[in-house]
């Protein structure tokens, strides 16, 4: 059964599959790159979006019990909004030396700024969530 659009609501794991987005779209990204610089760029740019991908997933498989897993999973995204904010210096760097068309880069930086914000909620709902949990 559909939904009408303006009733829709943004599903709350939704920055599971933004992460999986943002890993693929730049994949993408990265094998129109010259060959040449395989492993000294595009390497880099491919194993910082598959880590914020696999920390999104990491913190995500974790149901805290106490308050120490409540943390483990904090730094889980945590890593993941670090690895993000990576990628997209990364992303500046390869735009100044690559012809990347420029909507492929505004496509990139809307994925990237969206999972940001997504994990920023996530972050800030999990503070409220688990604060009462035991030591």
């Amino acid at each position: 059964m559909s939904v009408i659009k303006s009733k829709r609501n943004q599903s709350s794991a939704q920055f599971l599959e933004t992460a999986l987005q943002i890993q693929q779209y730049t994949l993408r990204q990265c094998v129109k790159f010259p060959k040449r610089y395989t492993f000294l760029f595009t390497q880099n740019l491919t194993t910082t979006a598959t880590n914020a991908c696999t920390q999104v997933k990491k913190g995500n498989s974790i149901f805290p019990a106490n308050k120490h897993e409540a943390q483990l999973r904090r730094d889980c995204f945590l890593q993941a909004y670090a690895e993000l904010q990576a990628l997209v210096s990364l992303i500046s760097t390869a735009y100044d030396m690559f012809p990347i068309p420029e909507n492929a880069i505004v496509e990139w930086m809307r994925l990237i700024n969206e999972e940001l914000k997504l994990l920023k909620a996530l972050i800030k709902a999990d503070k409220q969530r688990y604060k009462n949990l035991p030591d």
